[in-house]
């Protein structure tokens, strides 16, 4: 009893899961949000930010097909030769 009122302890275990379910809701927005503001401004080169750019660059491009695959020195000889 505090100033005179009771204070109840029990734990509401569907007030937590509603509020569980409610943080992993804002975890996965927030995340999301993130992610575009990521793509919308230049990073610093060599900052986490410009590393975490570039590794989505490159995921993209290998999606699309957008690469050389060098199995030999001669593949690589002739690639270098190519520039």
């Amino acid at each position: 009893m505090a100033n005179g009122k009771t204070i109840n302890t029990t734990i509401d275990e569907q007030a937590l899961e509603k509020l569980a379910a409610t943080l992993a809701s804002f975890s996965a927005a927030s995340e999301a949000l993130r992610k575009q503001i990521v793509t919308l401004f230049p990073a610093k080169y060599g900052s986490d930010l410009w590393w975490e750019q570039e590794e989505a660059r490159s995921r993209q491009a290998i999606q699309e097909g957008r690469y050389t695959e060098l199995t030999s020195k001669e593949d690589i000889r002739k690639f270098f030769n190519s520039l």
